[in-house]
């Protein structure tokens, strides 16, 4: 017999405590309308009868009378292998059957709605302002691009990424720059240097 699972009741939503109350509306608005307009339940049954050879709607291969199946009423009568019923861009297996559609294609609620609006890279929530901060493809609220050490606002400052994360030139240099092979002060980031055989020095007469 066929089932349809049943929806856990939906945690309670989490906002950076950062955002401000604008946008955390606009945040709240843009979820509710999602879930509305493209949340789906799969569900899971034996394939039937009249559905006996038809094709699984991600890999193609057939599905038999009697083989565990999905459907989803958002996207008409087609049938998938449970383990094909996955995101289509991080192929997480949608174990649950809960899914969002759009344009024929079934995603994770996390990539479903970064099909609209970019993430911040510091807060990974959803970014509604005009404005953001972008950097090595990733983007920030233009609030939350901070050092990663010490938080002092890089917004219109000197900055250098370490392992994608921002940091000002002072932290930058404590935590990452290599000494002079001369002179043993730090090669910083804006400063031209020489290599040779691994080992670094400033470019400049005094040095190399």
């Amino acid at each position: 017999a066929s089932r349809a699972l049943t929806l856990s009741p939906r945690p309670q939503e989490r906002y950076c405590p950062g955002l401000a109350e604008e946008e955390r509306e606009q945040l709240q608005a843009f979820s509710a309308r999602r879930r509305r307009e493209a949340l789906g339940q799969g569900l899971a049954c034996p394939v039937p009868g009249p559905c006996h050879g038809c094709p699984c709607r991600k890999c193609g291969r057939r599905l038999n009378q009697g083989d565990p199946g999905v459907s989803a009423s958002r996207l008409g009568g087609h049938l998938w292998h449970p383990s094909c019923f996955c995101c289509h861009f991080c192929h997480q297996p949608l174990v649950d059957l809960i899914y969002f559609q759009q344009d024929g294609r079934i995603y994770c609620g996390r990539h479903h709605a970064e099909l609209f609006r970019p993430r911040c890279a510091s807060c990974d929530q959803l970014i509604f302002l005009e404005e953001c901060i972008e950097a090595e493809g990733r983007r920030w609220h233009p609030e939350h691009f901070c050092c990663l050490e010490c938080e002092a606002p890089l917004r219109g400052q000197r900055y250098v990424l370490a392992s994608g994360r921002p940091h000002c030139a002072r932290c930058y240099e404590s935590l990452y720059a290599e000494p002079c092979q001369a002179c043993g002060e730090p090669i910083g980031a804006d400063c031209e240097e020489a290599t040779h055989q691994g080992l670094r020095w400033h470019a400049r007469a005094a040095c190399f």
